[in-house]
């Protein structure tokens, strides 16, 4: 099983610190990871979502699959890019000084960008400023989410390359794992699009674009449910 974290795992909020995580889904998580295999694949930094999971018993997909954590795993795409993304930390900061509301994520493999919470009317010119950042670092990508920007490597590497190396892990194993997939957003569907021959996806929410997902829930708390019975029934 592979859960994203904010939207799906959570409530979206305006401040990513604000999306705690309910104990009673934690405990759901723990007893299915008692069954199988369990990652949750977020865009989070790794520290940050080891702490709100707080479960050391699952894999940690982090920073969109960049960096990789748990039980006999640790992988990292290319550890040079914490120095390439320390070096931005200025930059990105003097673009955002002075915007109330920005909320600003150093996450080490990327760098996330909430505005949500901004004035309406200095939104245009944020955004203008990061592609401007973007155009002037050819080895930078820039991905988006809901009231979310993001500068990343320029990588051939998101959620679905993370849930193909796992599950090859997984095979290297044993039986080839059928995975099932949980997503809100964007960002997401490469690894709802890995997933679409052989396993099961699940978008959660009302998407605004055409999904690789083979199914839909209402919500995390619909989510949680879902998870209630998965644990009954494995």
């Amino acid at each position: 099983m592979f859960l994203d974290y904010d939207g799906t795992l959570t409530p979206v909020r305006a401040r990513p610190q604000d999306a705690v995580l309910a104990d009673d889904t934690r405990q759901l998580i723990r007893r299915l990871a008692e069954r199988c295999f369990v990652a949750v694949v977020t865009g989070r930094g790794l520290a940050d979502v080891q702490a709100q999971v707080d479960l050391p018993s699952i894999v940690y997909a982090a920073n969109h699959g960049l960096e990789i954590s748990g039980p006999a795993i640790a992988f990292e795409v290319d550890p040079s890019l914490r120095a390439t993304f320390a070096a931005l930390r200025p930059e990105v900061d003097a673009l955002v000084e002075g915007i109330e509301g920005v909320v600003v994520e150093h996450k080490g493999f990327s760098i996330a960008i909430h505005f949500r919470l901004a004035p309406p009317d200095r939104v245009d010119a944020l955004l203008a400023g990061v592609d401007a950042i973007e155009a002037a670092h050819p080895t930078l990508r820039k991905g988006t989410g809901k009231k979310v920007v993001e500068l990343r490597p320029a990588l051939d590497w998101h959620k679905g390359a993370a849930v193909r190396w796992l599950c090859e892990q997984l095979a290297a194993r044993g039986p080839r794992p059928r995975p099932l997939m949980l997503g809100d957003d964007r960002t997401d569907e490469d690894a709802l699009q890995v997933v679409r021959e052989d396993g099961v996806g699940i978008f959660v929410g009302q998407p605004q674009w055409i999904t690789a997902a083979h199914y839909s829930l209402r919500d995390p708390a619909a989510v949680a449910q879902l998870l209630e019975r998965l644990v009954a029934w494995v």
